[in-house]
């Protein structure tokens, strides 16, 4: 058994438009009255503050935006600023310290050089000592013996 109203045959249709047209002139009679030209003037007047508002909230949304965003670059440059006079100094005291040992070690070398030079120096003059002493005692065998020799001729 069918509805009368589910039925497809056109005349819920006719219905539904005759309503929407009864609606819209009541609307249009309403909307022509006094009270609903303050009322048209009421959602204007409100349509124009809600605007003005949502202009004013994304003009602050995008002030409050920009301006963190220059505080994040602003404190992403100083942290990379920091860094680098952290990494320099760093450096510094890096090269310092090298610097420092390889003085200290070139010094050593040369002190050791000294030493070793000196110490050879020492070894040379005592060996030309016991040559020069040896020379001697050899030269007086030597005037010795011919004395000896001239002296039996």
């Amino acid at each position: 058994m069918e509805s009368r109203h589910n039925n497809n045959n056109g005349g819920g249709g006719l219905f539904t438009f005759l309503v929407g047209i009864a609606a819209g002139a009541a609307a249009g009679y309403y909307l022509s009255t006094e009270e609903g030209r303050r009322m048209r003037q009421r959602v204007t007047e409100r349509s124009t503050e809600f605007a003005q508002e949502a202009q004013s909230f994304a003009k602050e949304t995008t002030e409050k935006v920009n301006t963190n965003l220059q505080t994040a670059v602003e404190q992403g440059r100083s942290y990379i600023n920091d860094l680098t006079e952290e990494v320099k100094s760093k450096v510094s005291d890096y090269s310092g310290d090298v610097k420092s040992k390889v003085d200290e070690y070139t010094q050593a070398a040369k002190d050791q050089a000294n030493k070793t030079q000196s110490a050879f120096q020492e070894g040379v003059d005592r060996g030309k000592a016991k040559l020069d002493q040896q020379k001697s005692e050899i030269d007086n065998l030597v005037q010795d013996r011919k004395d000896e020799f001239g002296n039996q001729a």
